[in-house]
């Protein structure tokens, strides 16, 4: 046998380091292809667009490139394949996740309306790591104030006027006093948590039955890197449906029972949101939801942005017939 015949051939794979403003990482067609995915993407087109990209680099000997120059060639593809929404809103998307600049999403709505499921398909679509309920909250709260102070936090909030003090409010309805008395103090939690992750740069999604406007303040919700809306279930219903589904079937008498509770709150909430000119999406349909919550949140940080004076528009031209190559 020859020394020839003794060789072991490896065959060393070449890959593309994408560099960004102080690290760098390996190119990778299946993340590309999941961001795109997150962005509104077909996964099938996602993949194909991402192919697209590693083909072409390939074929250049690119063995370095800078993100921008990156998030910028995938526009042009996406621009050509998809339309100009769809790449502008992945630029958007891309540019943002590339800065220092938090976005803080709200999501208040009575039980019943989603807000859990809101909250984590928008957050997943946004990548976002970081999800607050407003109920871990309020537990977390127990823990530290004593049904002593605060008997009304130690129940459930439709059931909290049974535990309420003599109090003064300009509400005449027992069930909402004792909702509001409840999340008072989940509400003001919120807005400390809320301005400590805008003060480090970071971005959450917030949902939960907590959130009342009424006891945070117009300046903390008017922020411009913080998104206020409020789930509306417009057919009683489906909310009685969802709220009820929500538990086993021994327990759903039960619920049923307080369920003009969770109503009464939910027609609250929105009133709040109205008088406060808040946004109110409904989330009869959590599709329709998502997509009117992204479009918010696109608007916002295009917003943001524009009034840093950053532009979102490319920043360099590619050429278009490396696409039919």
């Amino acid at each position: 046998m020859s020394s020839t015949d003794d060789e072991i051939k490896v065959e060393t794979k070449s890959f593309i380091t994408v560099e960004g403003s102080g690290y760098k990482y390996r190119f990778s067609r299946g993340l590309l292809a999941h961001s795109l995915q997150l962005r509104g993407l077909p996964l099938d087109e996602a993949y194909r667009v991402a192919k697209k990209v590693q083909t072409v680099l390939k074929s250049k000997g690119i063995e370095t490139i800078k993100e921008d120059d990156l998030r910028e060639y995938v526009k042009t593809l996406a621009v050509h394949f998809f339309g100009e929404e769809i790449a502008t809103n992945y630029n958007l998307i891309e540019k943002w996740h590339g800065s220092s600049v938090p976005i803080i999403i709200l999501i208040s709505g009575a039980k019943g309306t989603g807000t859990a499921k809101i909250g984590e398909l928008i957050a997943q679509k946004l990548a976002i790591p970081t999800i607050v309920s407003t109920s871990i909250v309020a537990k977390i709260l127990r823990k530290m104030i004593s049904p002593e102070l605060a008997p009304e936090l130690h129940a459930k909030s439709y059931l909290a006027f049974e535990k309420l003090r003599p109090i003064y409010s300009i509400l005449y309805d027992k069930v909402l006093v004792g909702y509001e008395e409840h999340s008072r103090f989940v509400a003001e939690a919120v807005e400390a948590l809320v301005k400590r992750a805008l003060d480090e740069g970071i971005s959450m999604v917030v949902r939960g039955e907590h959130l009342l406007p009424r006891f945070m303040s117009s300046e903390f919700i008017k922020h411009p890197n913080v998104i206020y809306v409020t789930l509306r279930t417009k057919d009683e219903e489906r909310h009685r449906s969802r709220y009820c589904g929500y538990f086993e079937i021994e327990r759903m008498k039960e619920k049923q029972g307080n369920f003009p509770e969770i109503r009464k709150i939910h027609d609250y909430l929105i009133e709040e949101a109205k008088n406060r000119k808040l946004t109110i999406i409904d989330s009869d349909n959590t599709q329709d939801t998502i997509i009117k919550l992204n479009e918010l949140i696109l608007e916002r940080i295009e917003m943001i942005f524009s009034e840093n004076g950053e532009n979102t528009t490319p920043l360099i031209d590619f050429d278009i017939s490396d696409i039919h190559s």
